[in-house]
Protein backbone atom coordinates (compact mmCIF):
# COMPACT_ATOMS: atom_id res chain seq x y z
CA UNK A 1 0.00 0.00 0.00
CA UNK A 2 2.51 2.50 0.85
CA UNK A 3 5.11 1.49 -1.79
CA UNK A 4 2.14 2.71 -4.57
CA UNK A 5 0.52 5.50 -3.04
CA UNK A 6 3.30 6.73 -0.17
CA UNK A 7 1.96 9.73 1.97
CA UNK A 8 -1.49 9.01 0.33
CA UNK A 9 -1.82 5.88 1.45
CA UNK A 10 -3.08 6.66 5.11
CA UNK A 11 -6.95 5.16 4.41
CA UNK A 12 -5.75 2.38 2.00
CA UNK A 13 -3.38 1.01 5.15
CA UNK A 14 -6.44 1.38 7.06
CA UNK A 15 -8.96 -0.20 4.73
CA UNK A 16 -6.47 -3.41 4.58
CA UNK A 17 -6.15 -3.53 8.14
CA UNK A 18 -10.41 -3.24 8.22
CA UNK A 19 -10.69 -6.25 6.20
CA UNK A 20 -8.39 -8.03 9.04
CA UNK A 21 -11.30 -7.26 11.86
CA UNK A 22 -13.69 -8.52 9.59
CA UNK A 23 -12.57 -12.24 10.22
CA UNK A 24 -12.19 -11.16 13.95
CA UNK A 25 -15.56 -10.60 13.82
CA UNK A 26 -16.53 -13.80 12.28
CA UNK A 27 -14.20 -16.31 13.86
CA UNK A 28 -15.85 -16.10 17.51
CA UNK A 29 -19.24 -16.38 15.71
CA UNK A 30 -18.61 -19.50 14.05
CA UNK A 31 -16.27 -21.29 16.60
CA UNK A 32 -19.10 -20.84 19.62
CA UNK A 33 -20.92 -23.17 16.95
CA UNK A 34 -18.77 -25.89 18.14
CA UNK A 35 -18.66 -24.95 21.54
CA UNK A 36 -21.89 -26.35 22.84
CA UNK A 37 -22.31 -28.83 25.40
CA UNK A 38 -20.88 -32.39 24.14
CA UNK A 39 -23.57 -35.28 24.16
CA UNK A 40 -22.33 -38.81 25.23
CA UNK A 41 -24.23 -41.49 23.78
CA UNK A 42 -23.79 -44.19 26.86
CA UNK A 43 -24.16 -47.83 26.89
CA UNK A 44 -25.24 -49.45 30.40
CA UNK A 45 -26.39 -52.50 31.08
CA UNK A 46 -29.35 -50.99 33.14
CA UNK A 47 -30.38 -48.64 29.99
CA UNK A 48 -29.30 -46.89 27.19
CA UNK A 49 -29.52 -43.25 27.38
CA UNK A 50 -27.63 -39.79 26.37
CA UNK A 51 -25.91 -38.40 28.93
CA UNK A 52 -24.69 -34.96 29.04
CA UNK A 53 -21.27 -34.99 30.41
CA UNK A 54 -21.07 -31.26 31.38
CA UNK A 55 -24.06 -31.75 33.90
CA UNK A 56 -23.50 -35.31 34.61
CA UNK A 57 -27.28 -36.20 34.72
CA UNK A 58 -26.65 -39.29 34.73
CA UNK A 59 -29.29 -41.94 34.15
CA UNK A 60 -32.06 -43.39 37.24
CA UNK A 61 -29.62 -42.71 39.88
CA UNK A 62 -26.48 -44.12 39.27
CA UNK A 63 -23.79 -42.46 40.66
CA UNK A 64 -20.15 -41.85 39.24
CA UNK A 65 -17.27 -42.98 41.81
CA UNK A 66 -14.61 -43.66 39.23
CA UNK A 67 -13.94 -42.73 35.74
CA UNK A 68 -11.06 -44.13 33.38
CA UNK A 69 -10.18 -41.96 31.34
CA UNK A 70 -7.87 -43.55 28.29
CA UNK A 71 -9.08 -41.09 25.12
CA UNK A 72 -8.04 -42.66 21.83
CA UNK A 73 -7.93 -39.89 18.82
CA UNK A 74 -10.32 -41.45 16.34
CA UNK A 75 -11.15 -38.77 14.37
CA UNK A 76 -13.29 -36.93 15.58
CA UNK A 77 -14.41 -39.56 18.18
CA UNK A 78 -12.80 -40.32 21.81
CA UNK A 79 -13.55 -43.44 23.57
CA UNK A 80 -14.14 -43.08 27.46
CA UNK A 81 -15.06 -45.31 29.97
CA UNK A 82 -16.73 -45.04 33.94
CA UNK A 83 -17.62 -47.05 36.51
CA UNK A 84 -21.10 -46.40 38.01
CA UNK A 85 -22.32 -47.77 41.22
CA UNK A 86 -25.99 -49.03 41.54
CA UNK A 87 -28.12 -51.22 43.94
CA UNK A 88 -24.44 -51.96 45.65
CA UNK A 89 -23.51 -53.03 42.35
CA UNK A 90 -20.47 -52.25 40.11
CA UNK A 91 -21.06 -51.91 36.64
CA UNK A 92 -18.48 -50.69 33.97
CA UNK A 93 -19.87 -48.08 30.93
CA UNK A 94 -18.91 -47.04 28.01
CA UNK A 95 -19.18 -43.45 26.03
CA UNK A 96 -17.94 -41.71 23.05
CA UNK A 97 -17.33 -38.49 23.16
CA UNK A 98 -18.28 -36.22 19.43
CA UNK A 99 -15.96 -32.95 19.08
CA UNK A 100 -16.79 -31.14 16.08
CA UNK A 101 -14.27 -28.59 16.71
CA UNK A 102 -12.41 -29.39 13.64
CA UNK A 103 -14.17 -27.57 11.55
CA UNK A 104 -13.59 -24.40 13.01
CA UNK A 105 -10.29 -25.30 11.54
CA UNK A 106 -11.25 -26.63 7.82
CA UNK A 107 -13.13 -23.45 7.40
CA UNK A 108 -10.08 -20.83 7.43
CA UNK A 109 -7.75 -23.23 6.19
CA UNK A 110 -9.60 -23.61 2.68
CA UNK A 111 -10.03 -19.87 2.60
CA UNK A 112 -5.97 -19.27 3.39
CA UNK A 113 -4.93 -21.87 0.56
CA UNK A 114 -7.35 -19.49 -1.53
CA UNK A 115 -5.81 -16.15 -0.51
CA UNK A 116 -2.31 -17.89 -1.17
CA UNK A 117 -3.18 -19.32 -4.86
CA UNK A 118 -4.27 -15.84 -5.80
CA UNK A 119 -1.05 -14.03 -4.52
CA UNK A 120 0.60 -17.10 -6.36
CA UNK A 121 -0.94 -15.81 -9.61
CA UNK A 122 0.13 -12.09 -8.89
CA UNK A 123 3.59 -13.24 -8.06
CA UNK A 124 3.70 -15.02 -11.61
CA UNK A 125 2.04 -12.64 -13.99
CA UNK A 126 2.58 -8.90 -12.24
CA UNK A 127 5.74 -7.18 -13.92
CA UNK A 128 4.98 -3.44 -12.97
CA UNK A 129 7.31 -1.62 -10.81
CA UNK A 130 5.73 -0.32 -7.49
CA UNK A 131 7.91 2.36 -7.08
CA UNK A 132 7.94 3.77 -10.68
CA UNK A 133 5.52 6.12 -10.06
CA UNK A 134 6.93 7.56 -6.58
CA UNK A 135 8.33 10.59 -6.03
CA UNK A 136 12.20 10.52 -6.32
CA UNK A 137 11.97 13.23 -2.98
CA UNK A 138 9.87 10.58 -0.93
CA UNK A 139 11.98 7.36 -2.10
CA UNK A 140 15.77 9.24 -0.85
CA UNK A 141 13.95 11.18 1.78
CA UNK A 142 16.33 9.27 4.66
CA UNK A 143 19.46 10.93 3.49
CA UNK A 144 19.15 13.73 6.00
CA UNK A 145 19.68 10.77 9.01
CA UNK A 146 22.76 9.61 10.54
CA UNK A 147 23.33 6.07 10.72
CA UNK A 148 23.33 6.09 14.20
CA UNK A 149 19.86 7.87 14.23
CA UNK A 150 18.75 5.48 11.80
CA UNK A 151 19.87 2.59 14.22
CA UNK A 152 18.10 4.71 16.98
CA UNK A 153 14.73 4.49 14.88
CA UNK A 154 14.45 1.50 13.86
CA UNK A 155 14.91 -0.12 17.42
CA UNK A 156 12.10 1.96 18.83
CA UNK A 157 9.58 1.74 15.70
CA UNK A 158 10.38 -1.57 15.77
CA UNK A 159 9.77 -2.04 19.40
CA UNK A 160 6.78 -0.19 19.25
CA UNK A 161 5.59 -2.92 16.53
CA UNK A 162 6.45 -4.84 18.65
CA UNK A 163 4.65 -3.82 22.50
CA UNK A 164 1.59 -2.69 20.72
CA UNK A 165 1.21 -6.29 18.98
CA UNK A 166 1.79 -8.25 21.78
CA UNK A 167 -0.99 -6.18 23.58
CA UNK A 168 -3.54 -6.72 21.08
CA UNK A 169 -3.02 -10.14 20.53
CA UNK A 170 -2.34 -11.16 24.56
CA UNK A 171 -5.57 -9.14 24.52
CA UNK A 172 -7.81 -11.25 22.09
CA UNK A 173 -6.05 -14.23 22.80
CA UNK A 174 -6.10 -14.47 26.84
CA UNK A 175 -9.79 -12.19 26.98
CA UNK A 176 -12.08 -15.57 26.93
CA UNK A 177 -10.48 -17.19 29.64
CA UNK A 178 -9.75 -14.31 31.91
CA UNK A 179 -13.78 -14.07 31.39
CA UNK A 180 -14.26 -18.04 31.93
CA UNK A 181 -11.43 -17.80 35.12
CA UNK A 182 -12.43 -14.60 36.66
CA UNK A 183 -15.58 -13.54 36.15
CA UNK A 184 -17.03 -16.92 36.00
CA UNK A 185 -18.69 -16.67 32.69
CA UNK A 186 -19.58 -19.50 30.40
CA UNK A 187 -17.53 -20.05 26.80
CA UNK A 188 -19.98 -19.12 25.06
CA UNK A 189 -20.80 -15.53 26.60
CA UNK A 190 -16.65 -15.32 26.91
CA UNK A 191 -16.75 -15.50 22.96
CA UNK A 192 -19.62 -13.02 22.36
CA UNK A 193 -17.21 -10.43 24.07
CA UNK A 194 -14.48 -11.68 22.31
CA UNK A 195 -16.72 -10.73 19.35
CA UNK A 196 -17.86 -7.61 20.54
CA UNK A 197 -14.38 -6.65 20.64
CA UNK A 198 -13.41 -7.11 17.20
CA UNK A 199 -16.65 -5.71 16.42
CA UNK A 200 -15.75 -2.39 17.28
CA UNK A 201 -11.89 -2.62 16.29
CA UNK A 202 -13.78 -3.30 13.07
CA UNK A 203 -15.77 0.08 13.19
CA UNK A 204 -13.11 2.13 14.67
CA UNK A 205 -10.97 0.40 11.57
CA UNK A 206 -13.81 1.52 8.96
CA UNK A 207 -14.56 5.36 10.26
CA UNK A 208 -10.73 5.91 10.19
CA UNK A 209 -10.69 5.04 6.70
CA UNK A 210 -12.42 8.54 5.87
CA UNK A 211 -10.70 10.66 8.67
CA UNK A 212 -7.30 9.79 8.84
CA UNK A 213 -6.38 11.45 5.80
CA UNK A 214 -6.44 14.60 7.99
CA UNK A 215 -4.77 14.34 10.93
CA UNK A 216 -1.38 13.84 11.19
CA UNK A 217 -0.23 10.49 12.24
CA UNK A 218 2.20 11.50 14.92
CA UNK A 219 -0.91 13.42 16.75
CA UNK A 220 -2.98 10.58 16.32
CA UNK A 221 -0.51 8.08 17.55
CA UNK A 222 0.10 9.88 21.13
CA UNK A 223 -3.80 10.11 21.53
CA UNK A 224 -4.26 6.38 21.07
CA UNK A 225 -1.23 5.56 23.12
CA UNK A 226 -2.52 7.23 26.49
CA UNK A 227 -6.30 6.09 25.26
CA UNK A 228 -4.82 2.34 25.54
CA UNK A 229 -2.82 2.81 28.95
CA UNK A 230 -6.64 4.60 30.40
CA UNK A 231 -8.48 1.89 29.03
CA UNK A 232 -6.07 -0.67 30.43
CA UNK A 233 -6.36 0.66 33.53
CA UNK A 234 -10.21 1.22 33.31
CA UNK A 235 -10.09 -2.97 32.45
CA UNK A 236 -8.07 -3.74 35.73
CA UNK A 237 -10.11 -1.29 38.07
CA UNK A 238 -13.48 -3.47 36.18
CA UNK A 239 -12.09 -6.69 37.08
CA UNK A 240 -10.65 -6.11 40.61
CA UNK A 241 -14.24 -4.74 41.69
CA UNK A 242 -16.56 -7.59 39.50
CA UNK A 243 -17.96 -5.35 37.49
CA UNK A 244 -19.68 -7.29 33.92
CA UNK A 245 -21.08 -3.86 32.40
CA UNK A 246 -17.78 -2.08 33.19
CA UNK A 247 -15.61 -4.80 31.47
CA UNK A 248 -17.75 -4.80 28.56
CA UNK A 249 -17.59 -1.37 28.10
CA UNK A 250 -14.24 -0.86 28.70
CA UNK A 251 -13.19 -4.00 26.36
CA UNK A 252 -15.64 -2.08 23.37
CA UNK A 253 -13.90 1.23 24.27
CA UNK A 254 -10.37 -0.93 23.35
CA UNK A 255 -11.38 -2.23 20.10
CA UNK A 256 -12.11 0.90 19.32
CA UNK A 257 -8.88 2.39 20.26
CA UNK A 258 -7.04 -0.40 18.95
CA UNK A 259 -8.79 0.00 15.52
CA UNK A 260 -5.87 2.58 13.81
CA UNK A 261 -2.74 1.76 15.48
CA UNK A 262 -0.69 -0.56 13.79
CA UNK A 263 -1.31 0.83 10.69
CA UNK A 264 -0.67 4.24 11.58
CA UNK A 265 2.81 2.99 12.59
CA UNK A 266 3.69 2.51 9.13
CA UNK A 267 2.12 5.66 7.87
CA UNK A 268 4.08 7.45 10.70
CA UNK A 269 7.39 5.51 9.44
CA UNK A 270 6.71 6.94 5.78
CA UNK A 271 5.97 10.31 6.47
CA UNK A 272 8.47 10.90 9.67
CA UNK A 273 11.17 8.60 8.95
CA UNK A 274 11.72 7.31 5.74
CA UNK A 275 9.76 5.28 3.12
CA UNK A 276 8.45 1.98 4.40
CA UNK A 277 10.42 -1.08 1.60
CA UNK A 278 9.98 -4.17 1.91
CA UNK A 279 12.96 -4.47 4.36
CA UNK A 280 11.39 -2.00 6.55
CA UNK A 281 7.77 -3.64 6.37
CA UNK A 282 9.58 -7.00 7.28
CA UNK A 283 11.14 -5.94 9.99
CA UNK A 284 8.36 -3.98 11.51
CA UNK A 285 6.07 -7.64 10.92
CA UNK A 286 8.87 -9.76 12.48
CA UNK A 287 9.67 -7.32 15.33
CA UNK A 288 5.51 -7.04 15.40
CA UNK A 289 5.57 -10.84 15.86
CA UNK A 290 8.25 -11.58 18.58
CA UNK A 291 5.78 -9.47 20.71
CA UNK A 292 2.71 -11.94 20.02
CA UNK A 293 5.25 -14.90 20.64
CA UNK A 294 6.59 -13.67 24.38
CA UNK A 295 3.63 -12.62 25.71
CA UNK A 296 1.25 -15.04 25.92
CA UNK A 297 4.10 -17.77 27.44
CA UNK A 298 4.58 -14.75 30.02
CA UNK A 299 0.73 -14.49 30.80
CA UNK A 300 -0.27 -17.75 30.71
CA UNK A 301 2.63 -18.82 32.71
CA UNK A 302 1.72 -15.96 35.65
CA UNK A 303 -2.00 -16.82 35.57
CA UNK A 304 -1.76 -20.36 36.27
CA UNK A 305 0.67 -19.80 38.62
CA UNK A 306 -0.76 -16.82 40.87
CA UNK A 307 -3.91 -15.51 39.66
CA UNK A 308 -6.03 -14.08 36.49
CA UNK A 309 -5.66 -11.00 37.39
CA UNK A 310 -2.02 -10.72 36.03
CA UNK A 311 -3.88 -10.47 32.91
CA UNK A 312 -4.49 -7.18 33.09
CA UNK A 313 -1.90 -6.31 35.40
CA UNK A 314 1.08 -7.18 32.69
CA UNK A 315 -1.09 -5.88 29.97
CA UNK A 316 -0.77 -2.21 31.93
CA UNK A 317 2.17 -2.34 32.35
CA UNK A 318 3.13 -2.86 28.85
CA UNK A 319 0.85 -0.20 27.76
CA UNK A 320 3.02 2.45 29.87
CA UNK A 321 5.79 0.90 27.53
CA UNK A 322 4.32 1.40 24.74
CA UNK A 323 3.54 5.24 25.89
CA UNK A 324 7.12 5.44 26.26
CA UNK A 325 7.79 4.50 22.81
CA UNK A 326 5.89 7.04 21.39
CA UNK A 327 7.55 9.59 23.62
CA UNK A 328 11.07 8.37 22.60
CA UNK A 329 9.53 8.43 18.30
CA UNK A 330 8.57 11.88 18.94
CA UNK A 331 11.44 13.23 20.12
CA UNK A 332 13.80 11.20 16.75
CA UNK A 333 11.10 12.89 14.99
CA UNK A 334 11.26 16.34 15.84
CA UNK A 335 15.31 15.98 15.67
CA UNK A 336 14.67 14.60 12.09
CA UNK A 337 13.02 17.47 11.06
CA UNK A 338 16.02 19.91 12.89
CA UNK A 339 18.45 17.76 10.48
CA UNK A 340 16.65 18.62 7.59
CA UNK A 341 15.83 22.78 8.46
CA UNK A 342 19.56 23.02 9.09
CA UNK A 343 21.10 21.07 5.54
CA UNK A 344 18.09 23.79 3.55
CA UNK A 345 19.71 26.65 5.32
CA UNK A 346 23.04 25.54 4.74
CA UNK A 347 22.09 24.72 0.35
CA UNK A 348 20.49 28.11 0.91
CA UNK A 349 23.74 29.90 1.90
Amino acid sequence: MLAVWGKSGRSFMQAMYFSDSIGGVIAPVVTAQFLSPWQQAEQSAFNHTTVDHRNNNHSEGANVYGENRNFSNQGVTFFSSRNLAKDNETISTQYYIISPLFYAYMIPAIICLLVALIYMIMFLSFKYNIYADRDIAEVTSSGYISTSRKVMILINIGLMSGVYTAIEESFSGFLSTFCITQFKWTTSNSSYILCAFYSCMGMGRLVAVFWVSYLNPKKILGVLCLLVSVMLLSTTLCSLQSSDSGLWLSVALLGFVFAVILPTVFTWTEEDYFPVTGHISSYLNIAADCGATVNPVIIGSMMEHYSPMWFTYILLIESFVLLTTYVIGAFLSRQKRKAINGNTYQSMD
